[in-house]
């Protein structure tokens, strides 16, 4: 009986420690978390302001990983999807996409005069509020088609099923023809946030 309590009085011990580490930890995650979401967000301003403002798809570009993933509704009409392209190829796909948004996009002054959050996203976690973008998190990314959602590639599919990989989707409304909804996916590289891949939204 001895030992059962001496081994009950460990365990007990071992947890409560656990619990105080885990507890102690918590904020300081949260803060961490708090910081990547704004970092994230920043970047996101800025690559929205070179491209859709400032219309400098170079300066735009930096912001853009230098291996993107392209699904096949982001390629040109000409495109075979069996070949599709991939890093500096991509790249220059994914930069040619930018420069023919802005041939349909009117001129302002201010993102917030151009662009609108979609809010259309359910199943998903908010990591900013107060912006004319909605930047947030799938909950189950597996399973997320947010871009592209018609592509079976394998390959396209397992890189935007990374946890790690964050969306933005804003729209730009337009007075003669239909609304244009975008969504853009981020991930890190090497701490930084990039732009992976982005699309408009398919009907």
């Amino acid at each position: 009986m001895i030992r059962s309590r001496d081994s009950a009085s460990r365990v007990a011990a071992g947890f409560f420690s656990l619990l105080l580490v885990c507890c102690t930890a918590s904020p300081r995650d949260l803060g961490a978390q708090v910081s990547d979401a704004n970092d994230l967000s920043e970047s996101v301003s800025r690559f929205l302001d070179s491209w859709l403002i400032e219309r400098r798809v170079d300066d735009a570009m930096r912001h853009v990983s230098d291996h993107p993933v392209l699904g096949s509704c982001s390629l040109p009409p000409t495109a075979v999807v069996s070949s599709r392209p991939s890093g500096k190829e991509a790249s220059k796909v994914l930069e040619r996409i930018l420069g023919l948004a802005l041939e349909a996009t009117p001129r302002r002054s201010r993102l917030e005069d151009l662009i609108v959050p979609l809010r259309s996203f359910a199943e998903s976690t908010p990591l900013a509020k107060d912006t004319p973008f909605d930047l947030f998190r799938p909950n189950n990314p597996t399973n997320s088609r947010l871009i592209c959602k018609f592509d079976e590639d394998q390959e396209f599919r397992r890189v935007l099923a990374d946890p790690g990989v964050v969306y933005v989707s804003f729209r730009i409304p337009q007075s003669d023809v239909r609304d244009f909804d975008w969504v853009v996916a981020w991930q890190k590289e090497a701490g930084k946030w990039k732009v992976i891949s982005l699309a408009m939204v398919e009907d």
